[in-house]
């Protein structure tokens, strides 16, 4: 049996010692008062992150979106009109 086992081992036995060892479930139960506000504000935190990575990962989609369905601009609007008129012209 090498270190890591042995390390493994005691780790597996203090964990099993204090699950064993918890307190009743009517004392688990207590919920303070101020569990509420930062239960709301963890949820506000994970909401915030959530659209920062969801505005990272679309990011790259809506650059190419908006390059393959891009309108006209007006000078390119403009050049293709007086061509037609140059060429109506002649």
């Amino acid at each position: 049996m090498n270190r890591f086992d042995k390390m493994l081992l005691i780790a597996a036995v203090l964990t099993l010692a204090t699950l064993g060892s918890e307190t009743a479930p009517a004392q688990i139960a207590y919920i303070d008062p101020g569990t509420t506000s930062v239960v709301f504000g963890a949820v506000g935190y994970i909401i915030a992150g959530a659209a920062a990575v969801l505005a990272v990962i679309f990011h790259p989609v809506k650059v190419l979106y908006r390059k393959l369905f891009k309108k006209d601009t007006d000078d390119t609007a403009d050049a293709q009109a007086n061509t037609s008129t140059t060429d109506e012209q002649t």
